[in-house]
């Protein structure tokens, strides 16, 4: 008997994704939740069917199951460009049937270079010396030949990409096709764009900027990378009425220039726009680039490998409007969007023909109330915009982004007047989606919380950075590793750890050592940070439940433990590393006063212990034994090397040493309840405050809780002296080791 209209809802794909085009894995899970009532499930029937045959795919046929997420796929794998349909009904708990749910949709990218006929294309020009790479445009004229019914466009990019068809822009995404290991994986988009195309004459152009791939940002760290230039892929592919084919792909009769109005982009220099320059309608057909160069063209290789973005790509997630705007001096504007954020203005103001407008950001200001700019180091803070003519325009540095509060506009004639509407902020980050709030009546722990959520999507674009503002902006391992686990209270991020791993995993060494910072341009192998690929998948498996995590990085997990097991003498490791960065009131400069080969040690006990665990959620007991052996010897060897019999740390005595020791399960029974007592007055003699750095700060709460003194982390958390939380100097510092 059926349940009536009762069915499943919110069917996804994935990580959690809903109706994707251009979506990524040839054999999916498939979730649903039960609806409101149901209190459990039985057993479940998921039926998958091509959507343009109508043919069946997969027909799971009753399965006895209570699991209603990462269902796995088990049909012929799907293809290139397949659009599939997919539904579901369940049994509850008293074997009462559903109705089937709503069908959902799926349509896959291009999976595999060999889906390509288009080639990487780049301008002809070859510019030695530059602070950062012009905006470059391409365009090609097509005719669509009949009535066009369906048109996808594949596209990307060594660097980012705007494309446009028939003047219009393609999507809403921004930075595209975002940072990877591009030696090893470019990522692809998938747009429809039916709607955009006639029969008859028709134009797709590009936009064209350096992004991570080829500006300072990168090369700055790695010379051998100077001299690169921008690249673009795009592929549109056109079905018509009567069921026929075409494809419109780069190539080289397309047609480029570098001297149109963005003279100069960089996520580390900001944009410089010359409106005098600006190309008329030239994404539009009947446009005359006799003057434009042809395009050079190389054929696609079989690496790196091109693949579908298995993420949701950067959107403008919100618009903020000025709080407040006044003149500093004549022709000089200070707008104040009470907020820091990363993103990037948008302007809609005056100006007279020739009038060069600055646009500088900032996150503080001076005493004087002039923009403080020195944190951003050497990122230029700044754009300009160059009036073709009198009159309003409306304008975005939108090749580049900003970390900032306030805005000053500056180069105005002495009489203009600016009001609020004059520019508005627009926040980028990936377009993930809240998954929780937090809210108290203690109004500076909900402004500590409100910090948390801004900085963390100010360092989630693309990737998880450091810091959104200053010339770095890097992904730094050793900051996701600590983050990775709370981060999940406020967003649903599975897919962005997910993808950002895939990441790791390319950029892994064949010696194991995993990179400071990823995409990788810096050294290998600190412990703390190269630990990630360890910790991360297990924390992302535990917040899940999806075992494909620990299935796809399982062997990678191994490699990094190898490390330390090759370097480990009697189970003691001294690897070298960044140590406990940021400890407050360190003697021995920012890499804190806990011994490395301690930290070594306690992420080597660590590591070992997850990979027991993972190895029996995997289904692989002789791993998991050898593994726990391991654990075992080195808790051993950690509790004779660094305690005494009192335990006490017979090294150095910091709160990070006792942290790892009790979290990390380093230490014998009979030193256990010792080393908790001796840990409270390692907190007593920091007058009650925390002195842990990168690394031991979050192990503060789970720790003090886990010892039966939860009241010790509440207290820290509302500490209003520094360092601690609540306090302002100490906030800047540490929100570091949050977000």
């Amino acid at each position: 008997m059926a349940l009536g209209a009762v069915s499943a809802t919110d069917l996804t794909i994935g990580e959690n994704f809903t109706n994707p085009i251009g979506f990524y894995d040839a054999e999916p899970v498939f979730s649903w939740k039960l609806p409101i009532g149901t209190k459990k499930q039985s057993a479940y029937q998921v039926i998958v069917q091509d959507a343009t045959t109508g043919k069946e795919q997969w027909n799971s046929g009753k399965t006895v199951s209570d699991q209603s997420a990462w269902v796995p796929f088990a049909g012929v794998p799907f293809s290139s460009r397949q659009q599939v349909s997919w539904k579901i009904k369940f049994w509850d708990g008293d074997g009462v049937e559903s109705d089937w749910s709503d069908r959902a949709q799926i349509e896959m990218g291009l999976l595999s270079n060999n889906d390509w006929s288009a080639a990487w294309i780049e301008a002809s020009k070859t510019e030695s010396n530059f602070v950062a790479h012009p905006g470059y445009y391409f365009r090609k004229d097509f005719k669509a030949e009949k009535t066009v019914v369906q048109a996808r466009l594949y596209v990307s990019a060594l660097g980012i990409c705007e494309f446009e068809i028939n003047g219009e822009r393609v999507g809403d995404h921004f930075l595209t096709p975002g940072w990877t290991s591009y030696e090893n994986r470019i990522e692809t988009l998938t747009y429809d764009v039916t709607a955009m195309l006639r029969e008859g004459d028709n134009t797709i152009g590009a936009l064209l900027g350096e992004g991570w791939y080829a500006g300072t940002l990168v090369t700055r760290h790695i010379s051998k990378l100077n001299g690169l230039k921008p690249k673009l892929l795009g592929q549109l592919e056109l079905t018509y009425s009567d069921g026929s084919t075409a494809r419109v792909v780069t190539d080289g009769t397309w047609k480029v220039t570098e001297e149109g109005p963005i003279t100069a982009a960089g996520l580390y220099y900001g944009v410089d726009y010359d409106a005098r320059l600006e190309l008329g309608k030239w994404s539009q057909p009947a446009y005359n680039d006799s003057k434009w160069s042809s395009a050079v063209a190389t054929e696609i290789a079989p690496k790196p490998r091109l693949e579908p973005k298995p993420m949701r790509p950067v959107r403008v997630m919100q618009v903020l409007q000025a709080q407040s705007v006044k003149a500093l001096k004549p022709g000089v504007f200070l707008f104040d969007f009470g907020q820091n954020l990363v993103g990037f203005p948008e302007l809609n103001i005056p100006v007279t023909q020739g009038a060069e407008i600055k646009v500088r950001v900032a996150e503080m200001l001076n005493q004087d109330g002039t923009p403080y700019t020195e944190n951003y180091r050497a990122a230029r803070s700044n754009a300009f915009y160059i009036a073709a003519k009198d009159g309003t325009v409306n304008w975005a540095p939108d090749l580049t982004f900003f970390g900032f509060r306030y805005l000053e506009l500056s180069g105005f004639p002495a009489d203009v007047k600016l009001n609020s509407d004059a520019a508005v902020a627009k926040v980028i980050h990936s377009a993930f989606e809240s998954s929780g709030i937090f809210t108290s009546s203690h109004t500076k722990l909900n402004q500590l919380q409100s910090n948390i959520r801004w900085g963390q999507i100010g360092n989630f674009v693309d990737i998880p950075t450091d810091c959104p503002q200053r010339n770095e902006r890097l992904g730094w391992t050793g900051d996701a590793q600590v983050i990775l686990e709370s981060s999940f209270f406020n967003y649903d991020l599975y897919a962005f750890w997910s993808r950002w791993l895939q990441t790791v995993r390319d950029d892994q060494g064949a010696d194991g050592k995993v990179p400071h910072v990823v995409p990788s341009i810096l050294g290998k192998g600190s412990p703390g940070w190269a630990d990630v690929i360890v910790t991360a998948p297990w924390q992302l498996y535990v917040r899940t439940g999806d075992i494909r995590i620990l299935e796809d990085n399982y062997e990678a997990m191994k490699k990094w433990v190898g490390v330390y097991e090759r370097d480990a003498e009697n189970f003691i490791t001294d690897l070298k590393g960044f140590g406990d960065w940021l400890q407050p009131y360190a003697k021995d400069g920012n890499r804190g006063e806990t011994p490395m080969n301690l930290i070594a040690t306690a992420y080597f006990g660590r590591v070992t212990q997850i990979m027991a665990q993972a190895a029996e959620a995997l289904g692989k007991p002789d791993d998991a034994l050898r593994y726990r052996q391991i654990h075992a010897n080195i808790r051993t060897a950690f509790s004779k090397q660094f305690f005494d019999a009192e335990g006490k740390l017979s090294v150095v005595d910091t709160q990070t040493g006792y942290l790892m020791a009790l979290s990390y399960g380093l230490l014998e029974p009979e030193l256990i309840e010792r080393a908790q007592a001796n840990l409270i007055v390692a907190f007593k003699n920091a007058d009650r405050h925390l002195r842990t750095g990168f690394l031991g700060t979050p192990l503060i709460a789970p720790t003090f809780d886990a010892i039966g003194h939860p009241e010790i982390a509440y207290e820290l958390l509302l500490k209003e002296t520094y360092p601690g939380w609540l306090n302002k100097a100490a906030t800047r510092r540490f929100l570091k080791l949050v977000f």
